[in-house]
């Protein structure tokens, strides 16, 4: 059986306008995964899928704007211990993020992959 690899949209607006958006994130309203469901989601995709998988991405919208992306993140690395858990980010918010999403990453070892626009952002 193939590994889960699976893309899951956790808030569907963003705090960018950019013109284009595949995700029509612009015009989004405020919208959250629930984080009830979403553990739903993850335990019946563990069993179907042995616990295995390739990678899970939690993306948006921007994902950093779910006021519960901490515990998404602790839910899913709770079903999947193997394989890679990332956050797809536009990185506005990185700075601004608290010692307990940092902490989680780390205990859950989280990728954080940003994307870059054509915006006036200094990347590393």
């Amino acid at each position: 059986m193939d590994k889960l690899k699976f893309e899951v949209h956790v808030c569907e607006h963003c705090n960018l306008n950019c013109k284009g958006c595949y995700h029509f994130s612009p015009l989004a309203k405020e919208e959250f995964l629930d984080v009830v469901e979403w553990e739903n989601d993850c335990k019946r995709l563990s069993i179907l899928f042995d616990r295995e998988m390739e990678f899970i991405s939690l993306m948006g919208g921007e994902p950093l704007l779910h006021p519960k992306i901490c515990d998404l993140l602790k839910i899913t690395r709770k079903y999947f211990d193997i394989g890679d858990v990332s956050i797809i980010t536009n990185g506005i918010l990185l700075l601004d993020m608290d010692d307990d999403f940092w902490n989680t990453c780390r205990e859950n070892n989280v990728t954080i992959r940003q994307t870059k626009y054509p915006i006036d952002i200094v990347f590393n």
